[in-house]
This record gives C-alpha cells, structure tokens and sequence, in this order.
C-alpha cells in the first residue's frame, strides 16, 4: 500500500494535516484511508478500543502466521459486505487465501452513525443466479459475508447499548474540499477543484452563460454519455462544444480560407451552433428530419408527454425560443422546473449535450406517476441517452454540412491540381527529357497527350518517377567529376 513519500511533506502543506495511506486498486477509484497512528487509536494499549472495534470478536481459522504469508505471496482474498435497514447499518468482512477456506480470519462491526444517511452499496451480488452457474469463489465470499452483516445488523437492533467503534468516526481524520468531506475518488475531486473556478469563468465571460447554468447543467449524464462515444466522436465532441471544430470563422483565423461566411447560405458567420441552426434550405431540410427522429425517440423511451412537447415545440422554433414558454398549459411543477433551468442554460447549449439535471428528475416522477419499477436507473439511463441523441443530431448536422462543402472544395481543388500536374509534365516533355538516364527515358515513349490523359493519381507517380531519374544521373555525374579530381590529385602528389 503506497505512502506520500517524506519530499512530498513541504511548507505548502497546511501544518494541521496529517499523514493518510492511499489505496489505489485502479484509476477510476482511489480511496483515502486513516492512518492507525497512535494520536487515533493504540491497539498496544488502548484494549477497549480494540475490544469496540472488533465487536462481537473477530475469529481465526488456521494460523495468522499463514494469513499474512498468503498476503505476501499475493494469493489473499478479502471480501466485505453491508447490511442496512431502518438507518442502522453492520459490515462483514472476511480474509482467506484459497477457495478450501482452511486459513481465515473474519469478523463483523456495526457502522457509526453519521451527518450522511446510511446507505447500502449492493451493486456486487447484481446479476449472480446459483440456479443458472455455479458461484465463482468471490462470489460465495460475498454471500458468506452479506447473511453476516445481516446477523450482525440484527443483533445491533435487539441490542440496547451497542457501542460502535470510534476509529472511523470524523473528528479521527477529515479531508474536506469545498467543505464537503472527501473519502474517494479524490483525483475527480482534486481535479474539480482546480478546474471548476477555471471553466467556470470561461463559460460565463467567454461563452456568455448564465452564473447559475452550471450548477443546473447535468454534469454526470454528459460524462457518461461521453465514454460511451467512439473515440474519434470524443475528439470531435470536444471541438464542437468548445467550439474549436473547422467551421469559416476558425478556417478564417487560420487564414486558410478567404472568408469567415457560412458555405452553405453564404448571409451568416459560420460558428460551431450556426451548423446545427442555418438556415439554408439543405440544412433545414436535415434538421427537421433528425427532429423527427428526436421525437420519434423520446416517445419510444416513455418520456413524459409534457417534455416531448415542450423540447420538440422549442427546437422547431424558427428563432431562438423559451421552453418555458412552450411548456403545455397544465404541465406539472417538475416540468415547469426544468424548463426554467434549460432557459437559463440556453436553448443552443442543448445541442452540446448541456440538459438540464431537472429533466431527469421530471421524468422520474412520470416513471414513478405510471407505477413503473426501478424508476431512478431508468431516469438516469434516460438523461444520459438524451444527451447521445442531442450529440447524434449536431454531429449529423455537422457531417451533412462537410459533405456539402468538402465536395465543393475537392472539386476546386482537382481543378486546380490537374492544371499544376499539366504544366509539370509539359516542362518534362519541352525541356528537361536530356536529364534522365538513358534506359528511364522510356517515360517519354507514350508522348504527351497520351500522359496528359492518366489519372491525377497516375500523373503524380510518372513525375515521382522523372525526377527520381533526374536525381540519380545529377548525382552521378558530381561522383564522377569528384573521382576524377581525386585521381589528378593524387597523380599529381605522387
């Protein structure tokens, strides 16, 4: 288990923190744990302490001695599991080395009462069925210790002083962040709190957001719609939203095109959103289709009625339009709330994927209204595929646009291309045939016409290949006046 070396310990440091062990067991999950110094808890002394920890006696079977050599060979297992019910919460945990169990040590605890509710975290017995498959060895670990946790919960209950540990409790150890208590993913938070400052500046001075957007935005279904697009639609994602794709006025600053106007209406500047909204009749015609598609979607997903009506009615306005406003007459409140939310975010800001989290929640009060079952998954599957579909349409309308004008380009570029390959190859024919080698001028044999007539690819090759010719006869002829020289010299020194 890794420690902060002592270099790391510098004046930046604030002077009241004190020294955490990491444990790392992959990149998406880093865990702070206390460090047992003395100052927490001494187990060489402090026998109640130990007692209250290992509630309810931890046991052995086999020797500790062959634990800890299991440990160090790297063949130990441990397993942990929860039980809570009626805000009162108990844990197990067991370390074995093999799936014979001969070498164990386990025991149970109750969990201390906090600020935070008690919840269960229960996401590893998802899935396992022992009538379908045997249970793999972590699994039967894991239902070993779910009746324990639910036999040590059931004796917290029945028991009336049942005195909880003090180790994990939060005046042992706090790291606070935003002045929220931090326990893991601390890389995620760390990065937020250097960055959030940063973006939001950006967005709101930059990008002209509302100051209270970003805290309405839903950050987590945008992440996780993200990992789930290819990684060259990740690439273009973060161009499109930032704005930093190859759009007129970007092509303009580069001075790669003369102009900054939209290609296709030739009236607008063309910036990242003009793409989605331009209103040349190409493009409209592909936006009302893949609006078609959008509501056709919504629909199938069992959307609430009030919100299909209420984004499709805003998006197909010709001008920029309120949500609000299009909200039907009746709607209820969560409905209301979230229209309210996506104004202050923006109505273009929905083509990046930025949807308010209040959409989410309005549409879990419909699944919950309808009687449907797991209704907080389902909303949060239902967010996160809308922002797929609003990332979908805009880069739809971004490929319908490229294959418009790159055709356009192309084609000007061949023009121009075919002209520059032709005078090349006339200057080959009129003025330099005297350069290549003698058994290269074999190119020259199909005559002028009949090369002018190849393919751009072609005529690219038969230049590639004349003035490689024209290279190696230029440098045998410098070898050879080089050879000469050094034969008259060396005659003339002998």
């Amino acid at each position: 288990m890794p420690t902060f070396a002592p270099s790391h310990h510098c004046t930046q440091i604030p002077p009241d923190c004190v020294p955490v062990k990491v444990n790392k067991m992959n990149a998406s999950n880093v865990i702070i744990e206390s460090e047992l110094s003395s100052k927490t808890i001494n187990f060489n002394h402090d026998t109640h302490g130990e007692k209250t920890f290992f509630k309810h006696e931890a046991t052995t079977k086999g020797t500790m001695h062959q634990i800890v050599s299991m440990k160090e060979a790297g063949t130990a297992m441990a397993a942990s599991d929860g039980s809570v019910k009626h805000g009162i919460g108990s844990a197990s945990w067991i370390i074995t080395g093999n799936a014979n169990l001969t070498s164990e040590y386990q025991g149970s605890h109750g969990v201390p009462p906090s600020h935070a509710p008690m919840t269960s975290h229960r996401a590893e017995l998802y899935g396992i069925d022992e009538k379908k498959r045997p249970l793999t060895w972590p699994e039967k670990l894991n239902c070993r210790m779910d009746k324990k946790a639910k036999q040590m919960r059931e004796y917290i209950c029945t028991t009336p002083h049942y005195e909880y540990s003090t180790i994990h409790l939060q005046h042992q150890w706090t790291l606070l962040m935003h002045g929220k208590i931090v326990s893991q993913d601390i890389g995620t938070a760390i990065k937020n709190h250097h960055y959030l400052k940063i973006m939001s500046d950006h967005l709101i001075n930059n990008k002209m957001y509302h100051p209270m957007a970003l805290q309405l935005i839903h950050w987590d279904a945008i992440e996780k719609a993200t990992l789930e697009l290819p990684h060259f639609r990740q690439i273009w994602a973060t161009k499109f939203v930032s704005g930093f794709c190859g759009v007129a006025e970007k092509m303009n600053e580069r001075q790669q095109w003369e102009s900054n106007l939209c290609p296709l209406c030739q009236v607008n500047s063309e910036n990242a959103m003009h793409v989605v909204k331009c209103k040349d009749h190409r493009a409209i015609q592909k936006y009302e289709k893949l609006l078609q598609q959008l509501h056709a979607w919504l629909d199938a997903q069992m959307t609430h009625p009030d919100i299909i009506i209420t984004i499709i009615t805003t998006l197909s306005a010709t001008n920029i339009s309120s949500f609000t406003t299009n909200l039907p007459p009746l709607s209820d409140k969560h409905c209301h709330t979230a229209a309210q939310h996506q104004d202050l975010i923006g109505q273009e800001n929905m083509f990046k994927g930025h949807i308010a989290e209040s959409w989410k929640d309005a549409q879990f009060h419909h699944l919950k209204f309808r009687g449907e079952e797991h209704c907080t998954s389902k909303s949060v599957t239902w967010a996160k595929n809308l922002v797929l579909r609003l990332y979908n349409f805009s880069f739809e309308m971004w490929d319908h646009r490229n294959q418009i004008v790159h055709t356009k380009i192309e084609d000007q570029l061949n023009k121009i291309q075919s002209e520059t390959l032709k005078r090349q190859i006339q200057e080959v024919y009129l003025n330099e045939a005297s350069e290549l080698k003698e058994n290269d001028k074999i190119l020259l044999e199909e005559g002028l016409q009949k090369t002018l007539e190849k393919t751009v690819r072609e005529k690219r090759a038969w230049l590639a290949s004349v003035d490689s010719s024209k290279q190696y006869k230029l440098h045998s002829q410098t070898n050879m006046y080089t050879n000469m020289r050094r034969s008259m010299q060396q005659w003339l020194t002998s």
